[in-house]
This record gives structure tokens, C-alpha cells and sequence, in this order.
């Protein structure tokens, strides 16, 4: 059904305001969302479009189950040391070389941000990290930037690693083990040539002697029960192999990620009300307000519009349409933010797979490396960027241009190896 030019103006017009409330900050970004969302609801239900009751059609419930599972889930494994009890040994493994240091901060940002998200990940990194630079006498400004780049590049391995991942998955139907066969290699791959950059461009692996040993770190010091902690570190990687073989059992994300964080907190002995506290309620309330944006602008055809027009200005060339979606997406992610971006582009996305040929499946991974990897170019563009430097504050300074110079440059890098990824792939189909 085609809607008046009026109705789709008002939409589009509260759909724009509600992104720069979001973007510029001016309010908080989850009451902008719900804000948002409650002035499309009610112009829904003025304008006969759509009812109050209907508005849970447009909610995930899916992407909504899986983010509540996580969650509690690592939640309750933090709380009995196990991060911080692989980050003190690994560290520990450095021997207080400050290169040595580097690359196992580089390799344990990625494999926590790829089991946790990446927030829980550059929280537990960042005060480890500040610790240890406190204890060698090392400048710690290089280490958290790297590793706030590093967080967001973890987050692209696995589909439960970030939300825009998870979102995007369910909406895409992609398996556990696709989404790891797919976006694995090109994660590998991306390491390898981020810490080149690092190393190469920036000098950051040119520290100098570290004056302190790490005995006087003991990675034993952060685990109380070490039966629970045991238990959990065996309940983990069971989760995490059943999220692998899901598919062959016929069992969904959804059901694991809830299953699984209700028999953590039986193992970990974790209170339930403590659990709950634990859940970041703002950004699932945040997510609840775009999806009804996002659901209400489709239902009045805004977005189809937006995926004719890019169908058309790529003229229906598909390889020219997958590396045009990348670039898009990240530069959606660098400047909107990247859960924001991923809401608007994923309905995009779906009706312009649906215009394509075939090869045009390959558009939803370049939604996902553009969204993963545009969210690296300024300081402001992804949320933990902004926590490591808000650590990073405490002793050290970086300005948006400072930060810029390195992001801009690393992130075009990882967008240019992406789109050779992506064309090979599609060869490869």
C-alpha cells in the first residue's frame, strides 16, 4: 500500500529528529530512542496506519532473548574472576616485556570481545591494562587505543560478539557456524594486518624497557571459589559448543543463550536480583525504541524507497552493490553509531537482497564488516571507544584529532581489506 507523501514526510521527519537526538547527545540516547518510538506510535494509531497492539510486530524477540542470555551469562562468569583471571596470566606471560605485552593485549582484547561484548570486554582490558602500566612504568595511551580498535575487530568472529552481529544474524538467518566459517578468516586476517599498522605506521610496538617484573601480579588473587570457577569455565565452553551445534540439534540462539544463563547462575551461585542489575536494560530498551522507528517506517514503505534508490544508483551491478553496502555501512557506523545504523539498514538491506541476482546474499556481510568496522573511526563511534578513553582519562589525554589520525587510517585499511574479501567471496559463488 502507497501512503500520502504527508504521512511518510512525518515519519521520515520524527525517524531524522530521533537520530540527532541520538547522535548529537543532547538527551540520553535510550530516552531518545524511546521518545522516538512513542511519537511513532501514536502517529501510527492517529493516522489509522497501524495500532498500539501492532507494535509488537516490530519488535525481535529473537535479538531481544539472545541479548538478555548474554548478558546474564557473562555476567555471572565475571563475577567469579574468570576474565580477569586469563588476563593476569596472559599478562604474566609477557614477563613485563612491554612488546610481548602488546601483542598478548592485542590477541586477549579480541578473544574477550569475541566471547563477551565488547563493553564487558574493554572494561575488563582497560583497568588490567592501566594496572600494568602503573606497575612497569609504561605510558599506557597506545595500549588502550589499541585496544578499543582491537575490541570492535573482536566483535566481527562470532554472531553472538556484538549486538549489530546478533541483529543482523537473526534478521539474515545465519547460522553459528556460517557466521564463524565467513567472518573467522577475514578476522584473522584483519589482525594481522591492524597490528602491521600498529607496529609498522604508528611505532606503537617500539616500547621501551619495562623497569618492574609481574610477580606482584597473582592471577589466583581474583577467583574466591575456585570449584565455581571450574564449574563455569566447563559451562562455558559447553554453551559456547552448543551455540556451534545448534543447527543440527534444531535449537535456536534464543533458546541457548537463555538456557545457558539460567544454568550459569545455578553454577555460579549468582543472585538472581544481582543478575538482573547486571543486565544492560539500556541498551535493550534502546534497541526495543529503534526497532519500532524502524518497523514504522517500513510499514509506511520509507525504507523500500531508500533500497529502490540504492539498487538503482548501483544500476542492479551487483558486486558493485555488496561494496557499495560496505562503504555505506561504515561510514553509517562511523557517524550514527553502529547499533542505530544496523536498525535502518538491515530492512535496506533485506529489500535490496530481494531486487538482486544472485551473489546478493554476500549483501548482508557487508552489513556486518561495515557496520564492525566503520565503529573504529572516530573516538565517538562506538561505546567502547568511548569507555576506554574515559579510562584512559584518569592519566592520559587523547583529542578526536589525535585519535582520528589513527583510527581513520586503521579503519580504511580493514575497510580495503574487506572489500577484497567480500570480491573474493563472491568469485568463490
Amino acid at each position: 500500500m502507497q501512503y500520502p507523501l504527508l504521512i511518510v514526510s512525518v515519519f521520515t521527519a520524527v525517524f531524522v529528529c530521533t537520530y540527532v537526538l541520538i547522535f548529537t547527545e543532547k538527551i540520553n540516547r535510550t530516552l531518545a530512542a524511546l521518545l522516538g518510538a512513542v511519537v511513532i506510535a501514536s502517529l501510527g494509531e492517529v493516522f489509522g496506519i497501524f495500532s498500539y497492539e501492532a507494535l509488537a510486530g516490530f519488535l525481535d524477540f529473537e535479538t531481544i532473548a539472545i541479548l538478555i542470555g548474554m548478558f546474564i551469562m557473562t555476567g555471572a562468569v565475571e563475577s567469579v574472576g574468570m576474565f580477569h583471571f586469563l588476563a593476569i596470566k596472559v599478562m604474566k606471560a609477557s614477563r613485563g616485556e612491554p612488546f610481548k605485552l602488546l601483542i598478548y593485549l592485542s590477541f586477549l582484547t579480541v578473544l574477550l570481545s569475541a566471547i563477551l561484548s565488547n563493553i564487558v570486554a574493554i572494561m575488563i582490558m582497560g583497568s588490567l591494562t592501566m594496572r600494568i602500566a602503573r606497575d612497569l612504568d609504561l605510558d599506557p595511551k597506545p595500549y588502550m587505543i589499541i585496544e578499543s580498535i582491537l575490541a570492535n575487530l573482536g566483535g566481527l568472529v562470532f554472531l553472538i560478539s556484538s549486538v549489530p552481529n546478533i541483529m543482523i544474524g537473526v534478521a539474515a538467518e545465519i547460522s553459528f557456524l556460517g557466521f564463524l566459517a565467513v567472518s573467522g578468516p577475514l578476522s584473522l586476517i584483519l589482525l594481522g594486518v591492524t597490528f602491521f599498522v600498529f607496529k609498522r605506521v604508528f611505532g606503537m610496538g617500539k616500547a621501551g624497557v619495562a623497569h618492574a617484573s609481574m610477580e606482584s601480579l597473582d592471577e589466583w588473587s581474583v577467583i574466591k571459589d575456585r570449584g565455581k570457577f571450574y564449574r563455569s569455565v566447563a559451562l562455558m565452553i559447553t554453551v559456547l559448543t552448543f551455540f556451534a551445534i545448534g543447527d543440527l540439534l534444531r535449537v535456536g540462539l534464543p533458546v541457548i543463550a537463555i538456557t545457558g544463563s539460567v544454568f550459569m547462575l545455578l553454577v555460579t551461585g549468582v543472585d538472581m536480583e544481582d543478575a538482573l542489575r547486571k543486565v544492560g536494560w539500556s541498551t535493550i530498551l534502546f534497541i526495543m525504541g529503534l526497532f519500532i522507528i524502524v518497523g514504522a517506517l517500513n510499514k509506511v514503505g520509507v525504507l523500500s524507497m531508500l533500497a529502490a534508490l540504492f539498487t538503482s544508483g548501483t544500476r542492479g551491478n551487483v558486486p558493485l552493490s555488496i561494496l557499495s553496502m560496505l562503504w555505506v555501512a561504515g561510514l553509517s557506523s562511523a557517524f550514527v553509531v553502529d547499533i542505530p545504523a544496523t536498525a535502518v539498514l538491515i530492512p535496506v538491506v533485506h529489500d535490496a537482497a530481494g531486487l538482486l541476482g544472485p551473489g546478493s546474499s554476500l549483501l548482508w556481510w557487508a552489513l556486518i564488516f561495515g557496520i564492525g568496522l566503520g565503529a573504529n573511526f572516530f573516538p565517538f563511534s562506538s561505546s567502547s571507544t568511548i569507555i576506554a578513553l574515559k579510562i584512559l582519562r584518569k592519566k592520559k589525554r587523547v583529542s578526536i584529532k589525535e585519535y582520528a589520525k589513527i583510527g581513520v587510517t586503521v579503519c580504511t585499511i580493514q575497510l580495503v581489506v574487506a572489500t577484497f574479501y567480500l570480491m573474493a567471496l563472491y568469485l568463490l559463488l
